[in-house]
């Protein structure tokens, strides 16, 4: 039997509400570079993202910023990424950069 014109279609639907990780707090692993004849492209240490839920996977992007951030860059925006001292060599100082994890 043919289906009539107009008849109502009724379907019923099941959502699934999540939680998206959000980004807390940035870590930095190290943050001590020996200061000498080369350390351009050094790895300072590995970054990493502390979420709400605790344990969620950050899926953002990483940024420099901060008076220095120049002289640094990181290994990859996303995670897993390394902060880096950038293509010069750094004298013996202390630098001031961020991390924005978004």
């Amino acid at each position: 039997m043919p289906a009539l014109a107009n008849a109502p279609v009724t379907q019923p639907f099941t959502i699934h509400v999540i939680i998206t990780p959000v980004a807390t707090a940035v870590d930095l692993s190290n943050d001590t570079v020996d200061a000498g004849a080369v350390n351009h492209g050094v790895v300072v240490g590995d970054l990493s993202v502390e979420t709400n839920p605790p344990g969620g996977v950050f899926f953002g992007t990483l940024t420099l910023g901060g008076t220095d951030a120049a002289l640094f860059k990181l290994s990859s925006p996303t995670i897993p990424s390394q902060l880096m001292v950038g293509d010069a060599d750094l004298p013996a100082a202390d630098y001031s950069i961020t991390v924005t994890a978004a």
